[in-house]
C-alpha cells in the first residue's frame, strides 16, 4: 500500500506544482502497451501543462456546465448516484470512494474511481483522500485481466480542469481517459 500511496503523493505533488506555473489544464497519464499510444516498452507516467484544453476535456465541461444549468446539480455526483442505485456496475465501495464501470465505456474494463464529494482538481486532494484512495486504487488494480489475459493496453489519467472551471459543477474522477479515471495494469500495485 505504502508504493500506491507513494505514487499518488508523487503526482499530487507535481500537480500542485504545475498549477502554480500555469493557466489551462493539466494532464497526468501512465501508460503501458502500444494501445496506449506509447512508444516505451515499460510502463511510465508522465505529466504535461497546457493552455490549450483538449475537445474531449472541454466537451466533458461542456456538459458537466450544461447540467448544471439545467438542474442546479453535479453531474458526476449525479452520474455515481445512479450508478450506486443500479449497482450493476460497482467495481468496489469505500466510506470515501466509489469504483465503478460506467456505463457505455469507451474501452474495455474502463473503470472509474470517483470520490463521494465535490473535489474538481486532484491537486486538491488532501492527505486523507491519499490514504482512503490507495488502497481503493490497488484493489481496483488488482482485479484487473492480467496482461496475459486479455488487458494488454492500461492507461490511468487525471485531468485538471481548465484554469476558467468552475469547482461547484464537478467532482473528478480517477479513471481512463476521462477526469480522475482508469485503466491500469496490475503490476503497478504491486509492492
Amino acid at each position: 500500500m505504502v508504493a500506491v500511496r507513494g505514487v499518488l503523493e508523487a503526482y499530487r505533488a507535481r500537480y500542485r506544482a504545475l498549477t502554480s506555473e500555469t493557466k489551462g489544464v493539466i494532464l497526468l497519464f501512465r501508460n503501458h502497451g502500444p494501445g496506449a499510444g506509447t512508444s516505451l516498452d515499460h510502463p511510465h507516467s508522465q505529466i504535461v501543462a497546457t493552455p490549450v484544453v483538449p475537445i474531449q476535456v472541454r466537451h466533458r465541461f461542456e456538459v458537466a456546465m450544461q447540467h448544471y444549468n439545467d438542474l442546479g446539480t453535479c453531474l458526476y455526483l449525479d452520474m455515481l448516484d445512479r450508478e450506486l442505485r443500479d449497482g450493476r456496475r460497482i467495481v468496489l465501495e469505500t466510506e470515501e470512494f466509489v469504483a465503478f464501470q460506467p456505463f457505455a465505456s469507451a474501452v474495455a474494463h474502463e473503470t472509474w474511481i470517483m470520490p463521494r464529494w465535490h473535489q474538481a482538481s486532484f491537486g486538491d486532494a488532501t492527505d486523507a483522500a491519499l490514504d482512503a484512495l490507495a488502497p481503493a486504487l490497488r484493489s481496483v488494480l488488482h482485479g484487473l485481466p492480467t496482461r496475459s489475459a486479455t488487458l494488454t493496453t492500461t492507461r490511468l489519467s487525471i485531468a485538471r480542469r481548465s484554469a476558467t472551471s468552475s469547482a461547484s459543477t464537478s467532482s473528478g474522477t480517477f479513471g481512463s481517459s476521462r477526469g480522475w479515471q482508469r485503466p491500469l495494469d496490475s503490476s503497478w500495485a504491486q509492492e
